[in-house]
């Protein structure tokens, strides 16, 4: 699975993913339903009979040193945590109504997959990642990728899911509310 910009440009970093269910739908069309596995850069890249091939290596961020750093990036991923449970706190309810909107935050509820613990800090900032690239349109996926630093991972998503929170609050820091 690729983090592509357009149809033609292919991005050098990936996500291999595992395929849990295919099914054919009516109209000719499949359904699936994938899980990411691990993060790879891309090597090189060719195509061969109409199809793309690539070369590729894992891609893995780098350990997080003790002391002082490790502290920073579980409170930083604490307060990742927290922004996620507020905003998670306000969609599922509206993911619990009817209509189109509640459909599509239902798809994307489900779609992010299962939290991992904070404590793993690279799991926790790729799923807090896929969140974020969601609900924040101008979030773009293959930077948070390519990254292999947990810690400026973590930044981006605590400062784009903030931007959103802010956003979401309206004038003057009161959320919004429908009359």
């Amino acid at each position: 699975m690729n983090a592509r910009r357009d149809h033609q440009e292919i991005e050098d970093v990936a996500v291999e993913a595992e395929i849990l269910e295919c099914s054919p739908q009516p109209d000719g069309r499949y359904y699936l339903e994938l899980v990411g596995r691990r993060r790879v850069k891309l090597v090189s890249h060719g195509e061969l009979d109409g199809y793309r091939l690539a070369r590729c290596e894992p891609l893995a961020d780098a350990p997080v040193p003790a002391g002082a750093e490790a502290e920073a990036v579980e409170a930083l991923a604490a307060q990742v945590e927290r922004q996620v449970d507020g905003l998670l706190t306000q969609l599922r309810p509206l993911a619990a109504g009817g209509g189109r909107l509640a459909g599509r935050l239902r798809a994307l509820l489900e779609g992010v997959g299962d939290r991992p613990p904070r404590q793993q800090h690279e799991r926790f900032s790729l799923w807090a990642a896929t969140l974020a690239t969601n609900l924040c349109p101008d979030l773009d996926k293959a930077p948070l990728l390519r990254l292999t630093d947990t810690r400026q991972r973590l930044r981006a998503v605590e400062r784009a899911l903030g931007a959103r929170m802010a956003a979401a609050a309206g004038p003057g820091g009161q959320p919004c509310a429908v009359m």
